[in-house]
């Protein structure tokens, strides 16, 4: 698990966001201003933007408590409608913090979004989450219109069952693809950062050069060398 090195990118955006803010004027060119300083194309990209970190900030949570206590939670019972929200609950979090980061990279003109996007999208834990908490009976694939179905003896193991219309049976560790998942989204958000710092910050070199340093520090402490693969090939079995 790359424990809290997500929270970490959001931390430095969000300072640097409460920086901006505090020094721009209030008041009805408010919007207009802060607009400028992260050089948006509109203003409405301002709205958009906050209501993207919170969202980051909120799934993050989400995530967090999955880590903590799985798809059991916390609680003392042995409660299955518990197991199942839980199980929908994180595959949708995770949903909603893919697309928070494509708008991000929207809003900033990150280079490659639609090839970005594909790429997200053909990740196991999406194509997994799209399978069993949103299109379940109806899921189009390569083969057309397919049904499937959770085991739902496997739900709160390690490895998660699910059955197509034929019976064929697929499999998934999801706290894996999770950690694959988050992987990407270390990455993307290091780029995210880098261009947030690089855009307001352009005429403040020691301001620019603190943050950068921030950046410098957290990706050391990053595990590993993360890459995104031009070819990604998703294969449950």
């Amino acid at each position: 698990m790359k424990k809290n090195i997500i929270e970490e990118y959001i931390n430095i955006i969000t300072k640097i966001q409460r920086e901006k803010v505090s020094k721009t004027p209030s008041g009805k060119n408010f919007r207009k201003s802060i607009s400028q300083k992260y050089k948006l194309s509109k203003l409405i990209d301002w709205d958009h933007y906050l209501s993207v970190i919170y969202l980051l900030e909120d799934t993050e949570l989400a995530k967090k408590n999955f880590y903590d206590f799985g798809i059991s939670g916390p609680t003392k019972y042995d409660e299955m409608g518990e197991k199942y929200l839980r199980l929908y609950g994180i595959l949708n979090a995770i949903s909603l913090q893919k697309e928070a980061i494509l708008k991000l990279i929207e809003i900033f003109k990150i280079n490659n979004l639609k090839k970005l996007s594909k790429e997200l999208s053909a990740l196991k834990i999406i194509i997994f989450r799209n399978i069993a908490a949103s299109h379940t009976v109806n899921y189009n694939s390569n083969d057309g219109v397919k049904s499937y179905m959770l085991s739902r003896i496997t739900i709160d193991k390690e490895k998660i069952d699910f059955l197509d219309e034929k019976n064929q049976t697929y499999h998934i560790n999801i706290i894996n693809e999770i950690e694959n998942f988050n992987d990407i989204i270390i990455q993307l958000l290091e780029s995210i950062t880098e261009k947030i710092i690089n855009t307001v910050y352009s005429t403040e070199k020691e301001r620019k050069s603190k943050y950068l340093a921030d950046l410098s520090e957290l990706r050391d402490v990053r595990d590993g060398k993360l890459i995104i693969s031009g070819d990604i090939k998703v294969s449950f079995k």
